[in-house]
């Protein structure tokens, strides 16, 4: 009997051993591995601190390292979020973002007014050291995660949820006096086909007496030009008590500018895409013709040598390293949320520092 009762406990103790070992097996399948109870988890040291694989990782940190493997995976392959067609379009996307107006009008402007050729100076320094880390961490950040700039800017720091959300603002304000601006650029465009330019001369019914075909330095007189804006592209009343009448012509041009809008950017990246061929390029081709021709008027040359001749005194001026600081912004385009949102458009692997 003794003997039987032994034999049945080594039976029971074996199959113990064998339900502990499938437990573990099925355990270290799923990647929660955890350590059995009862013994010490040689893994994480004794009660001394001391731990007898200090090189090797941890049961727990595996099964943490496979389950962020995972999470990487899942953000990789997420079905619904089209990408770039080609990686040009997309770098054709970022290039038409940042070329714009900041570029055209108020880099001119500030450079005129900050000590001409010395503010390439603070303006190189801020690139460098402002412009393009912010620049890179807007394009990772975007391509990472995968989403417009709110999310993007929550996933980083819940905190940061409303900064996320003061872009979408800034860009639909953008977008709207983008349009006006577009506005008045068709309204130009389509009075360029008479002969003579109504811009000309002063021989319009909208002119005023004190208006002039050439710049003076008289505060009397207005050209031409100003008053073809101001009285007949605008209409402009002598003040705010005095709200005038509906501009039907600008309703319908702005109206027309929106629908070119919708037209470039209904189908998502897939028409982006293929609009900023011409809307990345062109700028540069219309620059290039006024390059050209401006350099050919009366006294260009003392015009360009008193806008790039350096004033070095400017550079002691807080406010030129300020308004260089500033310029950066709207050179680059960061800090908009329209490069954030198009970098997450980018494959998942995608080289954005190359």
């Amino acid at each position: 009997m003794a003997g039987s009762d032994a034999q049945a406990e080594l039976q029971a103790l074996m199959e113990r051993k064998m339900a502990d070992k499938e437990t573990s097996d099925s355990k270290e399948a799923n990647g929660s591995l955890e350590p059995l109870r009862g013994w010490p988890d040689l893994s994480h040291g004794s009660e001394s601190g001391e731990s007898c694989h200090p090189h090797s990782p941890s049961r727990r940190a595996f099964g943490a390292e496979k389950q962020r493997g995972r999470r990487i995976d899942n953000m990789a392959l997420q079905p619904d979020r089209p990408t770039w067609s080609k990686q040009i379009e997309f770098t054709l996307a970022g290039i038409g973002n940042a070329v714009g107006l900041g570029n055209v009008w108020r880099f001119p402007y500030l450079c005129y007014r900050s000590g001409g050729g010395a503010f390439l100076v603070p303006y190189l320094f801020m690139l460098v050291v402002l412009g393009i880390p912010l620049l890179y961490m807007e394009l990772i950040v975007g391509q990472y995660l995968r989403k417009g700039p709110v999310h993007v800017l929550e996933k980083v720091c819940p905190l940061l949820k409303g900064v996320g959300m003061a872009t979408v603002a800034i860009s639909f304000i953008m977008c709207t006096y983008y349009n006006v601006i577009i506005t008045w650029a068709l309204y130009y465009l389509f009075s360029s086909f008479q002969s003579p330019l109504p811009w000309q001369g002063c021989n319009n019914t909208w002119n005023q007496p004190n208006c002039t075909d050439h710049v003076t330095n008289s505060s009397y007189s207005t050209t031409a030009s100003q008053q073809f804006f101001n009285h007949k592209v605008l209409e402009r009343t002598p003040g705010l008590e005095q709200a005038g009448t509906l501009r039907w012509e600008l309703f319908l041009l702005l109206l027309l500018s929106w629908i070119i809008v919708y037209l470039c950017i209904f189908k998502g990246v897939k028409s982006t895409g293929k609009v900023v061929y011409f809307t990345a390029i062109f700028p540069y081709v219309i620059l290039f013709a006024l390059l050209i021709n401006n350099v050919q008027l009366p006294g260009a040359i003392k015009g360009i040598k008193f806008f790039i001749v350096p004033v070095w005194d400017k550079l002691l001026s807080l406010e030129v390293w300020i308004n260089a600081a500033a310029q950066i912004f709207n050179s680059i385009g960061i800090g908009f949320g329209g490069l954030m949102t198009m970098s997450s458009y980018n494959s998942f692997n995608n080289n954005v520092l190359k």
